[in-house]
């Protein structure tokens, strides 16, 4: 199957801001002492429950696959403290978690088993083969043997 045949099926999931609970905390990022004074890194939490854009079947392998994003009340949360401004680091853990989700939602490519060729498991038997007949010349030859 062509790969990009594949990836066209899937179809991104835009998630609107209103679903979407946004908290400013103090961060402990760059900032010297203006860290102590301003909110600037963010929170995002996204309930998948309620949420109105996820089919049931999307929350399902949401559910399943972010398991480590997901707290006890069923909100996948997200922080982001890279930058000084409150805006900047807003803007950034949305987009975060407009990716994850839409990289959860893309569907595993299953695996097709393929046997050993033959021509190769022949020459790894020819190979046996030949290992087995340099081993045997090597020992003591007994005069009743040999040829001469």
């Amino acid at each position: 199957m062509n790969p990009e045949h594949y990836f066209k099926q899937f179809k991104k999931v835009n998630i609107p801001e209103w679903e979407v609970e946004f908290t400013a905390v103090r961060s402990s990022g760059p900032g010297g002492q203006n860290v102590n004074k301003t909110a600037t890194k963010v929170q995002v939490s996204f309930d998948i429950n309620t949420s109105k854009s996820l089919s049931d079947e999307q929350k399902k392998i949401i559910r399943s696959k972010l398991k480590n994003y997901i707290n006890s009340r069923g909100e996948l949360v997200l922080a982001e403290q890279s930058s000084r401004s409150q805006f900047t680091n807003r803007v950034n853990v949305f987009k975060k978690l407009e990716n994850i989700i839409n990289n959860a939602l893309i569907p595993v490519k299953e695996r097709v088993a393929t046997g050993i060729p033959d021509f190769i498991q022949q020459k790894r038997v020819d190979e046996k083969k030949k290992k087995g007949r340099i081993k045997q010349t090597r020992g003591n030859i007994r005069y009743e043997d040999s040829r001469f």
